[in-house]
């Protein structure tokens, strides 16, 4: 298992607080993979989103 993984998985069973705020953020680590995958697969660099680049992107 990764060092994030353990620490993760740590920190989920030791922390009621860390794991609250760990499971009220899923639709925003979600939303920040979608947005990865979007880039990949677009050929983007985080510049053409920084600098808020008139771009199509294919949802499908």
């Amino acid at each position: 298992m990764s060092d994030f993984r353990n620490f993760l998985k740590e920190n989920l069973e030791k922390d009621p607080e860390f794991k609250d705020i760990w499971e009220n953020n899923e639709q925003k680590r979600e939303l920040v993979k979608t947005i990865i995958a979007l880039r990949i697969k677009e050929h983007l660099t985080q510049e053409d989103l920084a600098l808020n680049r008139k771009v199509e992107i294919n949802f499908a």
